[in-house]
């Protein structure tokens, strides 16, 4: 039986940032704002399309059931850290994520909504996948492991990255420092995921960062 030849992984991985690109860029300018959760969650099923159309394997992916619980055990440590450190600044009057100022005016079915919801599956789910889940195992196979890590990380902080809303430095400042954070984060998704060997350890150290942090951001903030 002749082997279904793989694609190039370097055109796999041009590929994927192209259409995450694309995709970005129309979400910014083309999409209205209240459609960017469901076309976020349809985004899902886009990647999980790129995944099979490039090979990759359910362990690559970090989406095979043995390393389930290994990914929740060290995401839920990770979400234990974020939530006592929220939590503890609130209470000492600080904003460490900048949640609790705005987002506290929100009513309790609209945090709810968004904490259960639409950060686990429009932004949680949809960006696991797409950076950690596909794009980070397609660039292992392009490059050394370092490097994987590093260009994944990268993207993602650029993913969080829009235009400036002017040349100032203050605004130029705001946006480096948008990335440098996400990009970190990026790489700390990464390490979650190879340490436990599944997506899962990312997926709730990341809604933790953005859910959970806003739920304990809005209680303190009452």
């Amino acid at each position: 039986m002749a082997r279904t030849r793989r694609l190039d992984p370097r055109v796999a991985v041009a590929a994927t940032v192209g259409l995450l690109g694309v995709y970005q860029q129309a979400r910014r300018h083309l999409i209205p704002d209240e459609f960017h959760d469901l076309t976020n969650t349809s985004m899902i099923g886009v990647m999980a399309a790129v995944a099979a159309a490039t090979g990759l394997s359910a362990r690559e992916m970090g989406l095979t059931r043995d390393r389930l619980l290994s990914g929740l055990r060290l995401g839920g440590v990770v979400a234990g850290a974020v939530g006592t450190v929220v939590g503890a600044a609130g209470l000492l009057g600080l904003d460490p994520l900048g949640l609790i100022g705005d987002r506290a005016e929100a009513s309790l079915s609209e945090m709810l909504l968004d904490v259960v919801v639409r950060i686990p599956v429009a932004t949680v789910v949809f960006e696991e996948l797409a950076f950690r889940g596909v794009l980070t195992p397609l660039l292992e196979r392009a490059t050394a492991p370092a490097w994987a890590m590093a260009w994944s990380a990268a993207l993602f902080g650029a993913w969080h990255v829009g235009a400036p809303a002017s040349a100032s430095a203050a605004d130029l400042a705001t946006q480096l420092g948008t990335f440098a954070a996400t990009a970190a984060a990026g790489v700390g998704f990464v390490y979650l995921r190879r340490r436990s060997g599944s997506l899962a350890a990312p997926m709730v150290a990341h809604w933790s960062t953005n859910g959970l942090a806003y739920a304990v951001a809005w209680l303190v903030g009452r």
